[in-house]
């Protein structure tokens, strides 16, 4: 149980930090997703368009 709710406090602090990422970006006026037509991409393009966007911003979600 005591690893469990470790995991769970862990997984909500990295949330927080991906919130506080944002937050920053968006402050300051970055495009932390400079992806063009969003609209026409499958589900997997999208998400490897955005992994590939975070990971060049040094965040490296995987």
């Amino acid at each position: 149980m005591n690893a469990l709710l470790a995991e769970l406090r862990y997984d909500t602090k990295f949330a927080e930090l991906q919130n506080t990422y944002a937050n920053l970006f968006s402050a300051v006026g970055l495009n932390v997703y400079p992806i063009t037509e969003a609209e026409t991409l499958t589900l997997q393009q999208l998400e490897d368009q955005i992994h590939s966007a975070w990971s060049e911003l040094g965040e490296g979600l995987h």
